[in-house]
């Protein structure tokens, strides 16, 4: 992946001011990514390892001949669609899954071992006319096997591959439950009706890169107990060629006053906490903040600093309306392509 820091640096072209001319945000490629997590809707090899094998119609046999069939299906289609370059950590997560043949490694925040491997293999030799959903727990080595997840007794092979969905896309309510739980915290108050927009809210990411940042981002408010009030809401826009899916955390009152240059604020900073999300999010969405910050010529004015964006030619900084700007705002924009 390239180095995030370099890429702000080289687009503002700046040294402790603002240049003349008005810099421009880092472009980053979340199609791509976008299409890659698509394929496991596809009649492609990658669906099937997360749905049940379909069968002929006309001869009721499955449209994979035999695993060994299968697995070779799947590795031309990781090989011709590499995600590595893009977001290293859905690599890991989806490589774990998919080709970790002897169950070295793990997935997911469960470091769950088991996935697409010799175990399933061997299972479908003994089991012909099967297919991997319906392989029992009790067939992996014992050491292998989860214990209880999300207080959820695991029994199936079936069981694993939801979990790996959930990994890969935001279904049902997952969205508004990591959201709300990720942001209770005693002495602070988010906004219920704002909150309940999330619920609902379906689209494909890797979620637990999400849910790193959002914890980042609610570690950063619950620094500044004085303003107790949060904002979070999520917005849906439709387009011709993608839909766009807008989460936005206000946090009301507080703002930055930073200078807008400051390499903090800029993400230079390796330890800062904006390089860390910028470097998350690379790829998989686009990424804002709305505060006031000072500029060179020492006021503090209201500003959208734009981190990652999509579309080319896009300003850094963008000067906003005074009474939109009501706090602290992290901006996150997910997009699907049509």
């Amino acid at each position: 992946m390239r180095e995030i820091s370099n890429e702000i640096e080289r687009n503002t072209g700046l040294d402790n001011r603002l240049s003349e001319d008005i810099p421009l945000a880092t472009v980053h490629d979340v199609k791509h990514v976008f299409d890659f997590l698509h394929l496991f809707t596809e009649e492609d090899a990658l669906k099937y390892t997360t749905h049940t094998w379909d069968r002929s119609s006309e001869t009721g046999n499955y449209f994979f001949k035999n695993y060994s069939y299968f697995k070779i299906q799947i590795k031309d289609t990781l090989k011709t669609n590499n995600i590595y370059e893009y977001s290293e950590e859905l690599w890991k997560l989806t490589n774990n899954f998919l080709k970790n043949n002897d169950g070295k490694f793990g997935w997911s925040e469960h470091q769950i071992k088991i996935g697409y491997n010799k175990y399933v293999e061997q299972w479908m030799k003994e089991n012909p006319g099967e297919q991997p959903m319906a392989m029992p727990l009790s067939a992996f080595p014992s050491d292998m096997r989860p214990g209880l997840i999300n207080r959820i007794t695991l029994s199936s092979f079936s069981d694993i591959v939801d979990i790996f969905k959930r990994c890969i896309e935001f279904r049902d309510n997952d969205l508004y439950l990591m959201v709300r739980k990720v942001f209770k915290k005693k002495g602070f108050n988010v906004v219920r009706e704002k909150l309940d927009t999330l619920k609902g809210i379906v689209f494909y990411t890797h979620t637990e890169s999400i849910k790193n940042v959002l914890e980042q981002i609610a570690g950063n408010i619950f620094l500044r107990p004085e303003y107790p009030t949060i904002e979070i809401i999520c917005k849906k826009r439709e387009g011709k060629q993608r839909d766009e899916i807008i989460l936005e955390i206000l946090h009301v009152g507080s703002f930055s006053n930073r200078s807008i240059t400051d390499e903090k604020v800029l993400g230079k900073n390796e330890d800062s906490t904006f390089h860390k999300i910028v470097k998350t999010l690379n790829n998989l969405c686009d990424f804002s903040v709305e505060s006031t910050f000072r500029d060179m010529n020492d006021a503090i004015k209201p500003y959208r600093i734009n981190y990652l964006v999509s579309e080319d030619e896009k300003p850094l900084f963008q000067e906003i309306p005074e009474q939109d700007c009501r706090g602290y705002k992290s901006i996150l924009t997910f997009y699907k392509y049509k």
